[in-house]
C-alpha cells in the first residue's frame, strides 16, 4: 500500500502527530487533516479532502473514547469504500470501546491499548513493511566491511535523526516511544545530549554564517519546544527527530572534515 488516508476526531491528534510521522518514515504516504471544525477529516468530501481519499489505497480511522457517537466514522468508511470499493479500512482502537450505532467487525481491527508496539508490528505487518527495519541490515561480514561507507552516502538528515537519537538515547536512556514532559529541565538535558553529534557538522546560516554549535541548539531546541508546548503524551523519538528536522530546515548542514596528517616519511640512510 502506497497511500494511506488517515481519519480522526480532533481530540486524538496527539497520536496522529506521531501515527503519520512513522508512516512517512516508513516510506508510506499520507493524507490527513489536523484540523476540522467538525471533528473529523471526512465531514466535506470537497476540494483537496476528497482528491485526498481518491488518490489513497487504504483508510485508517483512529478510533478511541473521543469518537463521540461515531457518525463521522460511518461518514468516511463509506465515502472511501464508495470511492474505493476494494481499498481496505484499517481501525486503530486507542481505546477499549466500541461505537454506537456502527458494526467495525467488517473492517480490520487493531488494539493499540494494550500494547502500542503490538499495535505497530500488526498495522505495518498489514500495510507490507516491517515495523522500524533497520535499512542498513546485512549479514555481519558485508555490514562491517560497509557500514562506514554507507554512513558517508546517507542524506544529512538522516545522519542527523539518527546520530541525535543514539546520543539522547544513550544519556537519558529512554526509548523511542516513551512520553517525555517537554519542560526547561529536559530541553536543557537534550541539548547537553546533542552536543557530541553536533560537532561532526558544521551550521551556516541563510546569509552563509557559520553559526555557534551552542546557539544553534538553543534555537533549534525552543522552536520545537513551543510547537509541542500543548500537546500531549509526546514521545520521544519525534521530538529528538523534530530537532534535527528544524536545523536541517534552518541551516545548511556540512559534516566536518576530518583530514590526516600525512604521514613522515623516515630519513633512508
Amino acid at each position: 500500500m502506497d497511500t494511506v488516508f488517515v481519519s480522526h476526531a480532533n481530540d486524538d491528534r496527539y497520536f496522529v502527530t506521531l501515527f503519520t510521522a512513522l508512516l512517512k518514515f516508513h516510506g508510506i504516504n499520507v493524507r490527513y487533516c489536523l484540523s476540522n471544525p467538525h471533528g473529523s477529516t471526512g465531514v466535506e468530501y470537497t476540494g483537496d479532502i476528497a482528491k485526498a481519499v481518491d488518490d489513497s489505497d487504504a483508510l485508517a480511522v483512529i478510533f478511541s473514547k473521543n469518537a463521540g457517537d461515531a457518525e463521522w466514522v460511518k461518514t468516511d468508511i463509506s465515502y472511501f469504500k464508495g470511492k474505493k470499493p476494494g481499498g481496505t479500512v484499517i481501525i486503530v482502537l486507542l481505546d477499549p470501546v466500541q461505537g454506537e450505532g456502527i458494526d467495525l467487525s467488517p473492517h480490520r481491527c487493531i488494539e493499540f491499548f494494550s500494547c502500542m508496539l503490538t499495535g505497530f508490528r500488526e498495522l505495518y505487518s498489514l500495510l507490507g513493511k516491517e515495523f522500524l527495519e533497520n535499512p542498513d541490515r546485512r549479514k555481519k561480514s558485508d555490514r562491517r566491511a560497509h557500514v562506514n561507507i554507507e554512513r558517508r552516502k546517507s542524506p544529512i538528515i538522516q545522519r542527523l535523526r539518527k546520530g541525535f537519537w543514539l546520543g539522547y538515547a544513550s544519556a537519558s536512556g529512554y526509548s523511542k516511544f516513551d512520553t517525555v514532559i517537554l519542560d526547561y529541565h529536559l530541553r536543557y538535558k537534550v541539548m547537553d545530549s546533542l552536543v557530541s553529534e553536533s560537532k561532526r557538522y558544521v551550521f551556516i546560516d541563510k546569509e552563509g554564517n557559520p553559526r555557534d554549535l551552542k546557539e544553534v541548539l538553543e534555537q533549534a531546541t525552543g522552536t520545537v519546544w513551543e510547537e509541542f508546548r500543548d500537546r500531549d503524551d509526546v514521545k520521544a523519538v519525534i521530538v529528538i527527530e523534530a530537532i534535527a528536522e528544524e536545523i536541517h530546515r534552518t541551516f545548511t548542514v556540512k559534516p566536518v572534515e576530518q583530514r590526516k596528517e600525512p604521514r613522515r616519511q623516515s630519513d633512508v640512510c
